[in-house]
């Protein structure tokens, strides 16, 4: 099949998936505004901020209803299909999301009376607060689905590889077995390990990094410290020599399903999953 034709089924699908959020959302902003007006708080200045947390939900909830969509369709479609039409499908289903987005975003301006009005400094300001939170969360949402595009075509480009020497050839440091980095038998052409470069120390000195990076960013979140200071007890293990990896293993995986670490801190979430994957998680 034509590799436009398959993207634009794909767009298709994604467009009925989310259109079933859209009566379940309307009805929340209304819930939102309701309950912010028996509080006498809707006209307070955390309009911007209530609606714009609303939003924020609904975006990454979006985000993940596509990722499932987009790893049910990689089932149905032909490694040579997802390659060849790699670039389409990346720019049709993010322009799509973009704009679904754009659509939800003007149902919470709307349902929180966060429409500009010209010389009302008061309102500007509720709108500022929602925007800067609408655009966060929008970038935010948008990488969580391009990154999954991504994975979904390196894999690809593994399963459509002509023979051995034309599969991708890791040399990397790995302080792991080889068997819990090679999954799939066929993927990959080969891995070399060399577990005494990466040491001790160095794996504490890399986790002490994300933990005092995380910290500060999600304080807040009972969840996300939790799984942070599981993984920074790790630390004293490591430098009085021991390898904790059952341990680390947990703490990074729980830490990589949190979303306020993919909205709050993307760059700590970046060290944790490269973290993850050096040591063949």
């Amino acid at each position: 099949m034509d590799s436009s034709l398959i993207v634009d089924s794909l767009v298709k699908s994604l467009e009925a998936r989310l259109s079933f959020r859209d009566s379940a959302y309307t009805t929340n902003l209304a819930n939102v505004k309701a309950q912010m007006a028996a509080q006498g708080l809707f006209n307070s200045g955390r309009r911007g901020i209530i609606f714009g947390e609303s939003f924020r939900k609904e975006a990454l909830e979006r985000a993940d209803t596509i990722i499932e969509q987009l790893r049910l369709a990689r089932l149905s479609l032909s490694p040579d299909g997802i390659v060849q039409g790699e670039s389409m499908m990346r720019s049709k289903v993010i322009d799509f999301f973009g704009r679904n987005l754009s659509a939800a975003a003007y149902k919470a301006e709307v349902g929180g009376h966060l429409i500009p009005i010209q010389g009302n400094m008061q309102q500007q300001a509720l709108v500022n607060s929602f925007v800067s939170i609408v655009e966060e969360s929008k970038a935010a949402a948008m990488t969580i689905v391009d990154s999954l595009i991504t994975e979904i075509v390196v894999a690809a480009r593994s399963a459509h590889a002509e023979n051995d020497r034309q599969k991708p050839n890791y040399t990397n440091n790995f302080y792991a077995p080889v068997s819990g980095f090679a999954q799939g038998g066929s993927t990959i052409g080969s891995i070399a390990q060399e577990n005494s470069s990466f040491t001790a120390e160095e794996l504490a000195d890399a986790i002490s990094g994300i933990v005092v990076e995380l910290l500060p960013q999600l304080e807040g979140d009972t969840k996300a410290k939790e799984k942070i200071e599981e993984l920074g007890k790790t630390v004293d293990e490591l430098k009085k020599g021991r390898t904790p990896f059952a341990k680390i293993t947990r703490a990074l995986n729980g830490l990589v399903t949190i979303e306020n670490i993919a909205v709050n801190a993307p760059v700590a979430l970046s060290k944790i999953q490269q973290l993850a994957h050096s040591l063949g998680i």
